[in-house]
């Protein structure tokens, strides 16, 4: 991006605050204490909460403009998004605090489980963005209260409950690259029950992302369709019964004609809680079923089916879980509970032009029992944490084959049963929160985590047009330490500072290691070290403005190696060391509404090695929206407004290329 285009982007910044009608004269607006639950699994405080919390509203992530999660997240810059599940049809990776890797981090919906039990992926556009009630971002290791997955931080995107007897919602939108998508909801309360459903399609033509296009290369079009329903019993004022499911297929072409992927998520759960005067109670049951099925065709021609491969994978779990409020004195909140999930994935490769197939597959379960006590001071200025994780994983059943093929080139034939495995780790946390002052609170935090071999990485033999990728029953479970330090700050002219600095120690890291020419087997990488820095600034110059800017800064190495000492030093791949985004917006309730977002994200590379480099960019985002009446509303969306062209991080190594200027306009319907 030019030095004038960048400057433009800041200037709008800067007109914002001082735009005539920033109402600086009305009535402030009273300052509701913020409610989070990810950060303890009861509801606090977010001032109190024992890590960084970062909540996007439902308003803010429809006011992004993005049409999955995944992209609100890339647009607030609060976390890293590798993969574009739109347009490059790819699985995104979102990983939060330098750690690297989807599977490192716990994504939740409405407190469930969404990572799969295949890599731990996560299907971000299988909830429409107008479903969504909150967004709550938890900074940095969470093992103590979430067990494996939760390395980095966790992601709990919250659905929206009705209010009212009836709410219905209608909206649709069309764009660049025959890009479409429609979504309907419906909901209400009556008494003593409330349900919620919402129905969302979308389609994209899509584009050929490759930098260098071979005739075989195609655009990658997709579909996909999902259905959320909530239902919700309250038969007293204390009791509450949910259940919710949603229901999502996926159909996107991977680039060439016979590289197709077509999947399909069953998500479910059922909880039940209950709040007396000396206890809370709450216990949930979910299975998360995902069925994906794989079209492979064999190079160098790529011009027929090679290969059909499925992957069956399921998720099965419970947790229940007690918080006793002032159980041993005034202030202080005790949780205690016990998680259990039970985890299986079946592969098979069914081979088209040649007599040969493969299989893999094993089962994984973690059980888990945790306690949290939350104490406060007598005048609420000290808030201190513990917590203690104690998690018994076990990895069994698995097995793999493959019948081979007399080549070129030669698939030598084997039959793998692999032994059993057992871990058992435990995970402490333990934070100290000081309010200074009324606007001023300082955190202080220690915090361990572990993540638990994927049994993909353990089981299975990945056969690919292009490399091979073994599975190392031998693998260790990742650990992490990290300390955190924290600053909030609220300034008499409504200017408002968030900031933390972060360092983390990791051991056992699982990388992909190059074995041959085109042949990778996951291993533990011995050392690795994170550190870094976030920044965030908030400012409401007048009751309809909204002024922002975030920055964070993550360096994370491997720091050693004793395999490969060649990578020592290298950057973790896909962990950007730079990222930062301006915002500003104004919105009229009877008028206009307007958003932008400048956005940096800095350089990175794609492999271990670190030779493969991404430079860096900048973009522009903007959304202008108009109220029709009392009910409707029209906009017009610009994703990277200034047509910058950079390249887009893609973990099948594949050198891809950003699709550039895309726009987009729509309407929205409520009543």
């Amino acid at each position: 991006m030019s030095g004038g285009r960048i400057f433009a982007a800041f200037l709008l910044g800067i007109m914002a605050f001082w735009a005539p009608g920033a109402k600086a004269e009305e009535e402030p607006e009273p300052d509701v204490q913020e409610i989070v639950v990810t950060a303890t699994r009861v509801k606090t405080a977010k001032e109190d909460a024992p890590a960084r919390v970062t909540v996007i509203t439902g308003e803010e992530v429809r006011a992004t403009g993005g049409g999955s999660i995944d992209e609100v997240l890339r647009a607030t810059s609060e976390a890293v998004v590798v993969g574009d599940s739109l347009y490059q049809g790819a699985k995104p990776q979102v990983s939060l605090r330098g750690v690297p890797d989807q599977s490192r981090t716990l994504v939740l919906m409405d407190g469930v489980p969404l990572n799969a039990a295949w890599l731990g992926r996560a299907e971000w556009w299988i909830v429409a963005v107008e479903s969504v009630e909150r967004v709550e971002l938890v900074h940095g290791p969470m093992s103590a209260l979430y067990g494996s997955a939760a390395m980095g931080g966790v992601i709990n995107v919250v659905t929206r409950t009705p209010t009212k007897p009836s709410e219905t919602a209608l909206s649709g939108s069309f764009g660049s690259l025959g890009t479409w998508s429609t979504v309907v909801s419906q909901g209400g309360r009556h008494g003593s029950f409330a349900h919620y459903f919402a129905g969302r399609f979308s389609q994209t033509d899509g584009y050929v992302p490759e930098k260098d296009p071979q005739p075989y290369d195609v655009e990658r079009e997709r579909e996909d369709w999902s259905a959320l329903v909530r239902l919700l019993w309250e038969p007293d004022e204390a009791s509450s019964l949910a259940f919710g499911f949603v229901h999502g297929e996926e159909d996107a072409c991977r680039g060439r004609e016979y590289f197709n992927r077509d999947d399909r998520a069953d998500i479910a759960y059922l909880k039940y809680a209950r709040s007396t005067t000396g206890a809370d109670f709450s216990g949930t049951l979910y299975v998360n079923d995902q069925l994906w099925k794989r079209d492979f065709d064999k190079g160098p021609s790529y011009d027929s089916l090679n290969m059909v491969e499925d992957l069956d994978h399921r998720y099965v779990g419970g947790m229940i879980e007690s918080s006793f409020p002032d159980l041993w004195r005034e202030g202080n909140t005790l949780t205690v509970g016990v998680d259990y999930k039970h985890g299986r994935i079946s592969l098979e490769d069914d081979y088209q032009t040649v007599a040969r197939d493969a299989e893999a597959g094993g089962r994984q379960w973690l059980l888990s029992f945790f306690v949290h006590d939350e104490i406060k001071s007598s005048d609420g200025r000290i808030v201190a944490t513990v917590g203690l994780r104690a998690d018994r994983c076990r990895s069994y059943d698995g097995s793999a084959y493959d019948t081979g093929e007399a080549g070129p080139p030669p698939v030598t034939p084997f039959s793998y049963d692999y032994g059993d495995e057992t871990w058992t780790e435990v995970s402490p946390k333990a934070s100290l929160v000081f309010h200074a002052a009324e606007a001023t609170t300082l955190r202080a935090s220690y915090g361990h985590a572990f993540h638990a071999p994927e049994l993909q990485q353990l089981y299975t033999v990945l056969a690919r047009p292009n490399k091979t990728i073994n599975g190392n029953p031998d693998l260790e479970p990742e650990t992490l330490d990290s300390f955190e330090l924290g600053l909030d700050h609220g300034f008499e002219n409504g200017l408002r500072l968030e900031g933390s600095l972060h360092y983390s120690i990791g051991s056992d890291f699982i990388g992909r290691r190059r074995i041959a020419p085109t042949v990778f087997e996951y291993d533990n990488i011995s050392e690795v070290d994170i550190w870094g820095a976030e920044l965030g600034l908030t400012h409401s110059p007048g009751k309809d403005w909204r002024l922002g800017a975030t920055y964070a800064f993550n360096k994370a190495i491997a720091s050693e190696d004793d395999a490969s000492p060649g990578i020592e030093g290298n950057d973790l791949p896909l962990s950007p060391r730079h990222r930062a985004t301006l915002r500003a917006s104004y919105g009229d309730p009877q008028d206009l509404a307007v958003s932008a977002a400048l956005h940096h994200v800095g350089s990175m590379y794609a492999d271990d090695q670190n030779t493969e480099k991404l430079d860096g960019h900048w973009s522009l985002d903007l959304r202008l929206a108009r109220r029709i009446g009392r009910n409707a509303e029209a906009f017009v969306v610009f994703r990277n407004l200034f047509d910058v062209q950079y390249d887009v991080p893609n973990s099948a190594g594949e050198e891809l290329e950003s699709p550039g200027r895309m726009v987009s306009v729509g309407f929205s319907l409520e009543w």
